[in-house]
């Protein structure tokens, strides 16, 4: 081990970075120091077979390859040696295979080349394996374990890939030392230095970062933390934009936590988290499942909408509805569903276009700041970037051509798109609808399903639209963007556009921030986390205006906001710039309002209300 904090695992724990890397492959090292506590299987060395489906204590578990031409490789290690298997439809084979004891610290390295894997321990080479029949072998990015093959028991710490196969050398120069990240090569490097965290951070560039669901501990392993209640709440999530969701059940999950209820994650980026979610519904102290934008309820829609879930399933949404009713069946009745909407005239959406009984309420998004008991705010004069800006960039001219070449539709929805364009008080659903009476057309929302999917496009342009229209207008100023398909805009100006980041890099250019710019999604009368956060990061916070924001904070008192197509937007925004006191002070009062008003915590209380309102309203008996 490298520092005095390290992970350890009793067997029933992982960390969950991604199933597969798909750009590491035939050609890899796997690097850790390891300390197991119970042995594992040893199984004849092979290339065929399904050997390591039981016994095995995995640090590296082996995802699946995808089809039978592909497989994944994963390491499992026991008190009585180690063991490589690789992982694909109906073959999961030990390719190599190293009998010997091992009592304590031990600094392990299996190295693929050319499929082949090598085995080095404490720096020195070993053996090599079987050659893998596959036509790639990929990195696996599980650490831990995998149900049901098995789970490591014992001590983790400084878990390295990278995306070459390194010599004897290499690894003997390196084992004991802590890197910055930035070494050449270096793909995946989780140093486990972090106390309490759920998230596992990587430390190099690729923001390879992994969900916990373990114990990191200094010499010994503490008792877990008592709980104010008995009650377990499930928090199901899968992919997203940069991580963005997420992250946000990462930091929702902790602030259940911080209020005393125990929290089980479900990753649906994993295929075994699937039958896990359904396995878990039955234990009797879940209070109740909570989807990040409806994840999960297609894994139980067979349960939930027939009200023989035993508990209740809160479906957070973070967008529109309109943009998840495939996964959600928003006409059908469960005294078993609660859903969730960011913005006041999302739940108006449900309420007049879906007919579904069950709860809806509004909760904005949240925000939280990474490793909070670190972070001190930089004052304003002390932040390197004037003007940041996230939103990726939308091709407008693609979304129009959807309803372009509808010829019953085409005319109207141009008019809804550009009365809606600068609207910030009426939703483009409302627009829609009198748009059509205007014309004597029904506007039958919920049983048009070509309307539903043109109305999307219509929002996707327009969310497009509005961000090149406010960059545009601030193109002179110092503009940093993270979206490299800014440059199809953006040439020879001001804006610095570089390569996207997942949102905890971005949170850390948030720190470093002067102002954040923000153009909000659709939200005429809701919160959005980009606004929250960079008032948390002690940046300030310029937004479009919207009913919710104007109600909570106060123009250029704690907040700074402007209207779309709003004249001279740059040279009030370089004002702002110049008066660097004016910008600390605002930053001051919009992260008090923030953190008072607006952190996970306080979204994790309304959740909470929520729940038990529902209990009384439908569960009296």
């Amino acid at each position: 081990m490298l520092g005095k904090r390290f992970l350890h695992l009793s067997g029933k724990e992982r960390v969950t970075v991604q199933p597969l890397f798909k750009k590491v492959k035939n050609n890899f090292t796997y690097e850790f120091w390891v300390k197991p506590e119970v042995p594992h299987k040893i199984d004849q060395e092979s290339t065929i077979g399904t050997s390591g489906t039981k016994g095995q204590t995995y640090v590296i578990a082996p995802g699946h390859g995808g089809d039978e031409s592909k497989s994944a490789a994963g390491v499992s290690v026991g008190t009585n040696g180690i063991s490589v298997y690789e992982h694909s439809s109906h073959y999961l084979p030990a390719t190599l295979v190293y009998r010997t004891p091992i009592k304590d610290w031990t600094h392990i390295a299996v190295v693929y080349k050319k499929k082949t894997p090598h085995l080095y321990i404490n720096g020195k080479f070993i053996k090599s394996g079987r050659s893998s029949p596959k036509k790639k072998v990929y990195a696996s990015g599980i650490f831990g374990g995998l149900d049901p093959f098995g789970y490591f028991s014992g001590c983790i710490d400084d878990l390295r890939i990278w995306d070459h196969d390194r010599t004897e050398k290499q690894i003997r120069k390196n084992m004991r030392k802590e890197l910055s990240g930035n070494e050449s090569g270096l793909y995946g490097y989780w140093k486990f230095n972090e106390q309490n965290q759920i998230i596992e951070y990587d430390s190099t560039p690729n923001n390879n970062h992994g969900l916990i669901n373990c114990l990191l501990i200094t010499d010994k392993v503490p008792k877990p933390a008592p709980f104010l209640s008995r009650e377990t709440i499930i928090v199901v999530f899968a992919g997203s934009s940069y991580n963005a969701t997420r992250q946000f059940a990462f930091d929702l999950g902790k602030a259940f936590e911080k209020l005393g209820y125990r929290i089980k994650y479900i990753d649906l980026l994993i295929p075994a988290d699937h039958v896990k979610l359904k396995q878990l519904i039955s234990e009797e102290d879940v209070l109740f499942i909570l989807g990040m934008n409806g994840h999960g309820i297609e894994i139980l829609d067979e349960y939930i909408y027939t009200n023989k879930l035993d508990n209740l399933f809160f479906c957070y949404l973070v967008d529109h509805p309109m943009y998840h009713s495939r996964r959600i069946n928003l006409n059908k009745d469960s005294q078993n569903l609660i859903v969730s909407c960011v913005d006041q005239t999302h739940l108006d959406f449900l309420n007049q276009y879906y007919k579904g009984k069950y709860s809806k309420v509004f909760i904005p998004h949240g925000s939280s700041i990474s490793s909070p008991e670190k972070f001190k705010a930089k004052s304003i004069k002390e932040r390197s970037i004037d003007i940041l800006f996230a939103g990726s960039y939308t091709d407008i001219d693609e979304c129009r051509k959807k309803w372009l070449d509808d010829p019953d539709y085409k005319i109207i929805l141009d008019e809804i798109m550009e009365t809606s364009l600068y609207q910030h008080t009426v939703p483009t659903i409302t627009i829609a609808q009198e748009a059509f009476q205007r014309r004597g057309i029904e506007f039958s929302y919920s049983d048009n399903k070509r309307l539903r999917n043109l109305l999307v496009y219509v929002d996707y342009y327009i969310r497009g639209r509005r961000r090149i229209e406010v960059l545009q207008s601030l193109m002179k100023l110092p503009l940093r963007l993270y979206n490299e398909a800014w440059r199809l805009v953006f040439k020879g100006d001001m804006i610095k556009i570089h390569p996207s980041i997942d949102y905890l890099r971005f949170q850390e250019k948030m720190k470093n921030s002067k102002i954040v710019l923000n153009v909000l999604p659709n939200l005429i009368n809701g919160g959005h986390d980009r606004v929250f956060t960079s008032m948390l990061a002690g940046a300030v916070s310029l937004s479009d205006r919207n009913i919710f924001l104007e109600s909570h904070f106060k123009h250029e008192e704690s907040i700074l906001l402007y209207s779309m197509n709003e004249r001279n937007l740059s040279d009030k925004v370089e004002g702002y710039l110049r008066d660097e006191e004016r910008l600390e002070s605002i930053a001051m009062k919009g992260k008090d309002i923030a953190s008072k008003e607006h952190t996970w915590i306080a979204r994790a209380k309304q959740i909470i209300k929520a729940i038990n309102n529902h209990k009384s309203r439908f569960m009296k008996n």
